[in-house]
């Protein structure tokens, strides 16, 4: 195993008029101890909390990850705070069909999904295991359900995308053959994540889900598996937010060991099993043999 990198970011307290959060600090806390945990402590940590995350801050953390991590490493990026969208300009009118861009709300400004994709992809090309969770909404309106408030904001007025450097762009692809990080997200892009009250304090539905599967997983679980299990713990606390995973293909990825622990033991189930809202579910259909209408 080689060296383990984190950049935790999480952003409670909004500069006006954005509506502050409550859930987010407490996230990032739980996942470093998760961190911290698995490694023995001996991971690299930093931690970008409130005003210290600015979209220099997260960009350049990613940077200096891209300039220490190299084969064997595991780098892990880790998002909680306001999702944003705002109409889409020049070359991000071509790939957004809704004419929307979605983007992290980071403390002074907006950092474009495209923008964090090229960031991680290049961290990746170094050879190193790169894996992204964002906690927070890219969706086009903010509500309140109950005790649970939607982390997505309008954009501050003043707020304006700037070019982050070079290699950094919209769009901006890898060559051929370089490997491409895995990213786990709270919700579709048309839906609002959301922080519940737990206990006596805040956290944010997808952090606890995934925070919680991890934990009753084994060591080799991969990112599949994982996010089957956060999603279907997801989808029973709260309504209309289903996790998604990128890239999804199979023999990708998304099929590797959690934070590139230790290769699987024993034999591998062909499909996952889950129980989610409205009952369990298995990812299998007429095509392997299950006809319409089967029950148990």
């Amino acid at each position: 195993m080689g060296e383990t990198y984190a950049l935790l970011v999480g952003i409670d307290a909004y500069p006006e008029p954005l509506r502050s959060l409550r859930g987010c600090l407490a996230d990032v806390a739980a996942v470093g101890a998760m961190v911290r945990a698995r490694t023995g402590g001996a991971a690299h940590l930093t931690e970008l909390a409130d005003e210290k995350a600015t979209v220099d801050a997260v960009a350049g953390g990613l940077r200096l990850l891209a300039g220490r991590a190299g084969p064997g490493d595991t780098v892990f990026f880790w998002y909680s705070g306001h999702g944003t969208t705002f109409d889409a300009e020049g070359p991000a009118l071509l790939t957004e069909p809704s004419g929307r861009s979605q983007a992290l709300a980071c403390h002074d400004g907006p950092l474009l999904d495209r923008q964090l994709g090229t960031l991680l992809d290049t961290v990746a090309a170094t050879g190193a295991h790169v894996a992204a969770c964002l906690d927070c909404c890219h969706s086009a309106g903010a509500t309140r359900e109950g005790t649970a408030t939607v982390r997505w904001t309008p954009p501050a007025p003043h707020w304006r995308v700037r070019p982050l450097g070079p290699g950094v762009r919209d769009a901006a692809p890898l060559p051929e053959g370089r490997r491409r990080h895995v990213l786990l997200a709270a919700c579709q892009n048309h839906q609002t994540a959301k922080e519940i009250a737990l206990g006596t304090g805040h956290r944010g539905a997808f952090s606890v889900s995934l925070l919680d599967a991890v934990a009753a997983a084994p060591a080799w679980s991969t990112y599949r598996e994982l996010l089957a299990a956060a999603g279907a713990r997801v989808e029973r606390t709260v309504h209309d937010q289903h996790p998604a995973l990128y890239p999804a293909e199979l023999d990708g990825p998304a099929d590797t060991a959690f934070l590139g622990e230790a290769p699987r033991r024993g034999a591998t189930a062909p499909f996952l099993l889950r129980r989610a809202e409205a009952g369990w579910e298995v990812d299998c259909g007429a095509g392997h043999g299950l006809p319409q209408g089967s029950g148990a």
